[in-house]
């Protein structure tokens, strides 16, 4: 999974240059509203958890919870 902070327009999503050679990949969107109070990337990492728990709950991944 790969994160990246883009900008809406209003009609179009704009993707900082340096990633547009990124290889094809699937591509989740959340928006978060101007207003919104945050602190950080902690909304990111809250929207972001039941993926990476998908991810990591696995017997291949459970090697890295020793590290």
């Amino acid at each position: 999974m790969l994160v990246i902070k883009t900008h809406f327009d209003g009609k179009k999503v704009i993707i900082p240059e340096e990633t547009r050679d990124l290889s094809p990949r699937e591509v989740v969107l959340v928006f978060r509203d101007k207003d919104e109070a945050t602190s950080g990337n902690k909304d990111m990492i809250k929207a972001t958890e039941s993926t990476f728990a998908k991810i990591w709950d696995n017997n291949e991944a459970a090697v890295y919870d020793s590290l």
